[in-house]
C-alpha cells in the first residue's frame, strides 16, 4: 500500500486526498454489499427466478415401472411388525441375532458390524445387522441400500421403518430383474452406528460380507404405530454441503406424486405450502437453516451418513400432519412400501452413476428449485463485503502513518498468534472429559466476557494506524475464507456472513470519536460495541443454539444447559472426530473466535495521543502531508486564476 500510494501521489497531486475519501467510502459500500446480498436471497423466491424440476436421466423411468407390493404382502408386513415389537426392549445381541436369522432363510448372506466410539471418556457402542442379495443379472460390481435404524433421528422406535424394510427384503427376493445387488441394513443407531458401517464398508476390511459401489440408498423413517400417514417428507440434507443429485430427489416425488401422497420439505407441511411469494420464502430460509446445521445428532437423519461417500442417499419420513391427528390419515403401510420399491426400481434402472442433473441447489418446494449460478452471487456480496471494509481499514492504516511495513508484519503476527491459540484451543477442548463439558462452556464464557477488560493490559496502547491495519487482516481473512466456503457450503457461508456481520460494521479503535465529540456521541459507541460484541460472541452463540428448541419455563437453568448444551457439544466433538463434520469445530476455533478475538483487541485497546497527529508527520520529503495538502490548494488556486 506504501508503494501504491507513493506512486498515486506522483502520478496523481491530490492523491492523499482520493485515497482518504475511498478510505470513507468503503464501510459504506461494504454495508451495501452485505444489504444486497441479502436482498438477492429475498428476490430468489420471487415468481420466475427459479426453475421447475425435472428428471434429466431418463434412464431411470420415475414411476413408471408397475409395483407390486401388495395383496397378499400386507400379511407378511403385519407380521413382521408383530414380531419387530417384540425386539423393541431386548439388547443389541438378541436383535442382531434376530434379525441375521431372518436374512439367511431368506436366502441373502447376512452379517453383523459391531462398533464402538469412545471420545472424551463417553463411549458408544451398538451393533449393525446387515444382508446382501446378489443380483441374479449383476456382476457384483454396483450395489443399492435400504436401510432402517431402529430409532429415529427424534428417538421414535422405528417400528413399521424396519418392518418395511424386511418385508421388501424378503419380497425382493421373488424377483429376477434385478441387475444390481441389494443390500439391507439395520443400524442401531441413525447417525453414528449407520456412519460405522458405511466407512467399514469402504475402509474396513472387518465386514463378513460385502458387494460393489454404493450407487444410491434409501433410508426408511416410519415410527408411526398405528399404520396410517398422510404425507412423506423427503430429506436430502448432507455433511459439510454435501447433497444427493437433484434427480434422486425428483424421482422420489414423482413417485409420490404418481402415488397420491403429498411431499413434504424441509419440515413444513403440505397445507402450508401454497404457490406464493410467502411459502416459497419459508420453504427457502428453512432450507438453509437445515442444511447449516446438518451434522449433529438431533437433525442426522441416516441419508446423511452416505454424503461423504459420493454415494446419493435419501430418507423417506412418513408424517401425520398436525390438522389432522385423529387417526383417519389415508395412506397405510402398503401405499409407503410400494413408494420405496419404486425408488428401488429406478435405482436399479441407472446405467451409470448420477451425473446429469445438479448437486448445488436450493428447493423453494418439491417441484421448484434455484440452480448455484442463481443463488450463489448471494454469499459472494455477502463475504466480499468483508473484504471491501478490510481494505477500507488498510487505506485509512496507511495514511495514518509511514511504517507501513513494520505494522504489516506485526499485524499478521499477532492475528496469526490468535489463530494458532484458537486451533491449540480447539484441542484442548476436545481432550476434556465429557463431564467437565459444563463447567468448560462457563469457563470459556467467563473468559470471552473478561476479554475486553484484559487485552487493553496486556497488549497497551496502540497507535490507530496499528488498529486499523490489524482489523483488515482479520476482515481480509474473513472475507477470503466465506468466499471459500460459499463454494463448497452456501447455507453455513450465508449464515456465518450475517451472524459475524456486528464485527465489521459497529465496531472500531476507540480513536474514532474525536475528543471534542459530545459525550452521549461516545456512551452511544460504546453501547454499539458492546452490543455488536455480544451478539457474535462464539459462547452466547452456542447457548442460543442449544436453548432455541428447549421449552424456558424449566426453572433449573444447571438442568437446561445440560439437557441442551452439553448434548449439543458432544456431538459436535463426535461428528469431527467420528464422522468428518468439518463445518463446525475447525470453523468455529479458527475463523469465529479469531475474528471475534480480533474485534475485541479493536474495540478495547487504548490509542497512542500520537496517532492522532500521525496525519502530519514528514512523507519523507521534509514536510508533511497536511502542508502538501495546502501547497496542492494553492498551486490549484493559481491555475484557476
Amino acid at each position: 500500500m506504501t508503494l501504491v500510494g507513493r506512486l498515486g501521489r506522483r502520478v496523481f497531486p491530490l492523491s492523499d486526498d482520493i485515497w482518504t475519501h475511498l478510505a470513507r467510502k468503503l464501510p459504506m459500500l461494504s454495508a451495501v454489499m452485505m444489504v444486497l446480498g441479502i436482498a438477492w436471497l429475498l428476490v430468489l423466491p420471487i415468481e420466475g427466478q427459479s426453475r421447475r424440476t425435472y428428471v434429466s436421466e431418463n434412464a431411470l423411468l420415475s414411476g413408471q415401472a408397475l409395483t407390486h407390493f401388495s395383496g397378499s404382502e400386507i400379511n407378511v408386513v403385519s407380521g413382521v411388525r408383530e414380531e419387530v415389537r417384540l425386539l423393541r426392549n431386548v439388547s443389541d445381541s438378541v436383535r442382531t441375532d434376530t434379525i441375521r436369522t431372518w436374512l439367511t432363510d431368506m436366502q441373502y448372506k447376512a452379517g453383523v458390524q459391531p462398533w464402538e466410539h469412545t471420545d472424551r471418556g463417553r463411549r458408544r457402542a451398538g451393533a449393525n445387522v446387515y444382508g446382501v442379495l446378489h443380483a441374479p443379472r449383476g456382476d457384483g460390481t454396483e450395489a443399492m441400500v435400504i436401510a432402517a435404524p431402529w430409532n429415529n433421528a427424534a428417538g421414535q422406535f422405528n417400528e413399521l421403518g424396519v418392518a418395511v424394510a424386511l418385508s421388501l427384503a424378503r419380497y425382493f427376493t421373488r424377483w429376477t430383474i434385478w441387475s444390481k445387488d441389494i443390500i439391507v441394513v439395520i443400524p442401531s443407531d441413525p447417525w453414528m452406528g449407520l456412519a460405522s458401517w458405511v466407512s467399514a464398508y469402504h475402509t474396513e476390511d472387518s465386514l463378513p460380507v460385502t458387494s460393489g459401489a454404493i450407487q444410491g440408498a434409501v433410508v426408511l423413517d416410519f415410527p408411526q404405530p398405528h399404520g396410517r400417514f398422510d404425507s412423506i417428507e423427503i430429506q436430502y440434507e448432507g455433511i459439510n454441503g454435501a447433497l444427493p443429485n437433484l434427480d434422486l430427489i425428483n424421482s422420489a416425488a414423482t413417485i409420490c406424486d404418481q402415488t397420491g401422497i403429498n411431499i413434504m420439505i424441509h419440515g413444513i407441511e403440505p397445507a402450508q405450502v401454497s404457490n406464493s411469494y410467502q411459502s416459497r420464502r419459508a420453504s427457502l430460509i428453512a432450507g438453509i437453516l437445515r442444511q447449516a446445521r446438518a451434522g449433529l445428532s438431533d437433525l442426522g437423519t441416516g441419508s446423511q451418513a452416505f454424503s461423504g461417500w459420493r454415494i446419493d442417499a435419501i430418507t423417506l419420513s412418513a408424517h401425520v400432519d398436525s390438522n389432522n391427528a385423529d387417526g383417519h390419515q389415508p395412506h397405510d403401510e402398503m401405499v409407503y412400501g410400494r413408494v420405496v420399491e419404486a425408488v428401488v426400481r429406478s435405482f436399479n434402472n441407472l446405467l451409470e452413476h448420477f451425473h446429469q442433473s445438479f448437486f448445488f441447489y436450493l428447493l423453494l418446494d418439491p417441484h421448484r428449485f434455484v440452480s448455484i449460478g442463481t443463488y450463489l452471487p448471494a454469499a459472494m456480496l455477502c463475504a466480499a463485503s468483508y473484504t471491501v471494509n478490510g481494505i477500507g481499514h488498510w487505506i485509512h492504516a496507511s495514511l495514518l502513518t509511514t511504517q507501513s511495513g513494520l505494522e504489516t508484519v506485526t499485524a499478521l503476527a499477532a492475528f496469526g498468534v490468535i489463530v494458532t491459540a484458537s486451533w491449540a484451543s480447539m484441542f484442548a477442548f476436545a481432550m476434556l472429559p465429557a463431564s467437565t463439558t459444563l463447567e468448560a462452556f462457563g469457563t470459556a464464557l467467563l473468559l470471552c466476557a473478561s476479554v475486553p477488560y484484559t487485552l487493553p493490559k496486556l497488549v497497551g496502547a496502540q497507535p490507530a494506524s496499528f488498529l486499523h491495519r490489524f482489523q483488515a487482516v482479520a476482515l481480509i481473512y474473513l472475507g477470503l475464507f466465506l468466499t471459500t466456503l460459499a463454494t463448497l457450503n452456501f447455507p453455513l457461508a450465508m449464515v456465518l456472513s450475517v451472524v459475524l456481520y456486528p464485527t465489521q460494521q459497529h465496531i472500531g479503535p476507540r480513536a474514532a470519536a474525536a475528543a471534542s465529540a459530545p459525550p452521549w456521541r461516545e456512551a452511544v459507541r460504546r453501547l454499539n460495541t458492546a452490543v455488536a460484541l455480544t451478539c457474535s460472541c462464539p459462547p452466547f452463540l452456542a447457548l442460543a443454539a442449544a436453548l432455541l428448541t428447549t421449552p424456558l419455563r424449566t426453572a433449573d437453568v444447571r438442568a437446561l444447559l445440560g439437557k441442551r448444551l452439553v448434548p449439543l457439544f458432544e456431538d459436535l466433538v463426535c461428528g469431527f472426530r467420528a464422522v468428518g463434520v468439518w463445518t463446525f469445530v475447525p470453523v468455529a476455533f479458527c475463523v469465529l473466535v479469531p475474528v471475534w478475538t480480533a474485534a475485541c483487541v479493536v474495540a478495547s485497546t487504548p490509542v497512542l495521543p500520537a496517532a492522532a497527529k500521525a496525519a502530519s508527520k514528514p512523507d519523507g520529503h521534509g514536510r508533511g502531508r497536511s502542508e502538501l495538502r495546502r501547497s496542492h490548494s494553492k498551486r490549484r488556486s493559481s491555475h484557476s486564476v
